[in-house]
C-alpha cells in the first residue's frame, strides 16, 4: 500500500487529505492504521481518499471503523472524499456496513458508512456484481 497525506492550514484549524492506493488487506493492516494515527494526529479534519484502493478486506474497514472512533471521541473529525469504489462498495455490502447508522448513538450522524446520513457515495461508473 502506498499513501500520502496533504495537509492545508486553514482559519478553523488543520485539514489533511490522506490518499490511500493499492492494496489494503490484512498484510498492510499494520501500515494502514499508523498512516491513519499519523494523519489523525497532524490534523483536526481528515478527509480519506479511497478512489484507487484496489483490493480491501474487513480489516480494513475495522480500521477505518477504529479511526473514525479514535476522531470521534478525540473532537475530530474523518470524512471519505469522493467516490467509494465498486470492489470498496460489494466489501462494505457483503460485510454488513451499509445502511446501518452508527455503532454507538452520539456518533450516527458521522458514520463513515451511514447511507442515511449521506456520508457514502459510490462510484457509478464502476462495475459489480
Amino acid at each position: 500500500m502506498e499513501h500520502s497525506l496533504k495537509i492545508t492550514r486553514t482559519d478553523v484549524g488543520t485539514e489533511g487529505t490522506l490518499s490511500l492506493v493499492g492494496d489494503v488487506t490484512m498484510t498492510e493492516v499494520r501500515e494502514t492504521k499508523d498512516a491513519l494515527l499519523e494523519a489523525i494526529g497532524e490534523v483536526d479534519r481528515l478527509y480519506l481518499d479511497l478512489h484507487q484502493v484496489e483490493s480491501a478486506d474487513v480489516s480494513f474497514i475495522q480500521v477505518l471503523c477504529a479511526a473514525h472512533r479514535e476522531c470521534f471521541l478525540t473532537e475530530k473529525a474523518l470524512f471519505l472524499q469522493g467516490n467509494v469504489s465498486g470492489n470498496l462498495q460489494t466489501l462494505l455490502e457483503r460485510a454488513g456496513y451499509v445502511k446501518q447508522c452508527g455503532c454507538f448513538p452520539a456518533a450516527r450522524e458521522s458514520c463513515l458508512w451511514s447511507v442515511c446520513a449521506g456520508n457514502l457515495n459510490f462510484d457509478t461508473n464502476d462495475q459489480f456484481s
